[in-house]
């Protein structure tokens, strides 16, 4: 059974990786905060202590889904589970419910972004905006879906992180070695990779060119036990090679 769990190792540090960097909208960035039923602006971005930010989990939501996309594009015979399909035997994670834990596999994205009964092994911090950053307001009209034309007098306000603001970045992963030749590490260092490529999108108003953002200014720390002792190392110049190809 203990080779069959591996993916189940945080009873043990054996690496841990930190990756930051400073992430940047190319594009005016809206996520969102809710509509308000009252206050002057309609759809408002999110704040955290009065700063605009890229909650984490959104981050780590559009990175999983990239990272599905990769592994079936790539990989067509390594199963990813099936959110839409739970139940089917093949789907690993979201099938479990009826199986026993020693016949138990599951998806490689399941492995690294964890699932129902499994933790992550990547975390996604906040990115808080830093300063000097600025919003703007824009102000659109509603369409008629039926007729394709506008509702008259239906106006409504958009607030937006200005372009080419800073975001402080930051990712742990934990337990997969991304300077190894797993295929967990793989995985992780393409989505490194998607981020500094600037082809990521977050938040709303995609179709209209909102939330493209790219990732610079990256420098990866490994943390990994070495003579009975937690190292602590800069491998920067070794991860951007083994990533940039």
């Amino acid at each position: 059974m203990s080779g069959a769990m591996y993916y189940m190792d945080f009873d043990e540090i054996k690496v841990t990786y930190i990756i930051v960097g400073k992430l940047v909208n190319q594009t005016p960035l809206s996520i969102g905060s809710g509509r308000g039923a009252f206050g002057a602006v309609d759809n408002p971005i999110v704040r955290l202590n009065n700063i605009p930010y890229i909650p984490g989990s959104s981050l780590k939501g559009v990175l999983r889904s990239e990272a599905e996309r990769y592994v079936k594009t790539l990989s067509p015979s390594e199963f990813v589970c099936d959110i839409f399909n739970p139940t089917d035997e093949n789907k690993g994670e979201l099938a479990l419910k009826d199986k026993q834990k020693e016949n138990y596999n599951p998806c490689i994205i399941c492995r690294i972004f964890g699932g129902p009964t499994i933790a992550s092994h990547l975390r996604v911090r906040n990115a808080m905006a830093l300063s000097p950053y600025r919003t703007e307001m824009r102000t659109s009209v509603s369409i008629n879906r039926i007729t394709g034309g506008q509702y008259p007098g239906r106006l409504y306000d958009i607030e937006y992180v200005v372009p080419l603001t800073k975001f402080d970045f930051l990712m742990e992963v934990e337990n997969i070695d991304l300077l190894g030749k797993s295929k967990e590490a793989e995985v992780a260092n393409y989505l490194i990779a998607f981020l500094m490529s600037g082809n990521a999108w977050l938040g709303g108003r995609k179709s209209i060119g909102m939330g493209n953002v790219k990732l610079t200014e990256v420098r990866v720390r490994k943390i990994g036990l070495k003579r009975d002792k937690f190292v602590e190392e800069d491998v920067s110049e070794e991860f951007l090679k083994e990533v940039i190809k």
